[in-house]
């Protein structure tokens, strides 16, 4: 961030006015956005475009069961929620679309512009708004996303179109904040291996997870019998979306091919 433009009233330093652009409340951003937020010289303002998230929705990546996050989603920084043109509770390239960026970007008498944007995402109706609008606004863009190389297959007109949509891309933002090293990959074979990459990884908030975790040790043999597990063998987990690309056939498969204990045969 210290490469960013810095503002100044009266000759004093403050914080930068960083705008973040994204669709909806999701549970492993809010640590992050909460450790943003405590920068002294970061002023965060989260942009939601909808808040099916908190409301409680069906998700069918996790086999259509309904969907309440046990941990605050909303608390530790400042936001907003965007006023809806769409919003069917799901996220795709046309929803949710908002409107009101551009005021929002602008600022008023009372508030100043932002000094930057953050748009989470590239290819949605939401986030090439949100870029443009901080163009027209000579407000400089930062977009973060989390795709890598081996992300899916695609066929080699959707690469060359993908290929042209970056050349483009490229003239509309300043910077990219990758998670990792295979998203860096990522953007430096889109972008460009001199396009400027700011390291921005996820952040855990141990403290909670330290906590639960002596919760849980508490009840493990209560939890074991609900779930009908044998205490004396060892519980694989798999924790994410009942996607084919999370690959959960890939464990299932491995389990499959361990080696049993004698006498025992192995089921999922």
């Amino acid at each position: 961030m210290d490469s960013l433009p810095q503002r100044t009233h009266e000759n004093t330093r403050r914080s930068v006015r960083l705008a973040y652009l994204v669709t909806h409340p999701i549970q492993y951003q809010a640590p992050l956005l909460r450790r943003i937020a405590k920068e002294p010289d970061i002023d965060l303002t989260v942009f939601f475009g909808s808040d099916f998230s908190v409301r409680g929705y069906k998700d069918e990546g996790f086999g259509g069961v309904g969907v309440k996050w046990d941990v605050p989603l909303l608390d530790g920084y400042h936001h907003e929620f965007l006023p809806v043109v769409r919003d069917n509770a799901t996220v795709s390239a046309t929803t949710p679309i908002n409107r009101g960026i551009f005021r929002r970007l602008r600022g008023t008498a009372a508030t100043p512009a932002f000094d930057a944007l953050w748009v989470h995402g590239y290819a949605s109706v939401n986030s090439l708004h949100g870029i443009l609008a901080a163009r027209a606004l000579g407000i400089p863009v930062l977009v973060r996303a989390e795709s890598w190389l081996g992300d899916r297959e695609r066929s080699g007109r959707k690469l060359a179109v993908k290929d042209l949509y970056f050349r483009a891309l490229r003239k509309l933002v300043d910077g990219i904040l990758p998670i990792g090293t295979l998203n860096a990959e990522y953007w430096r074979h889109y972008m460009g291996e001199d396009f400027p990459l700011f390291l921005m990884p996820y952040a855990v908030d141990n403290d909670y997870f330290q906590q639960r975790s002596r919760e849980a040790a508490a009840r493990r043999q209560e939890l074991q019998t609900e779930l009908n597990l044998d205490s004396t063998r060892p519980v694989i987990l798999f924790a994410s979306k009942l996607q084919e690309r999370k690959r959960c056939a890939d464990l299932i498969e491995a389990y499959r091919r361990r080696s049993p204990a004698p006498g025992v045969e192995p089921h999922p």
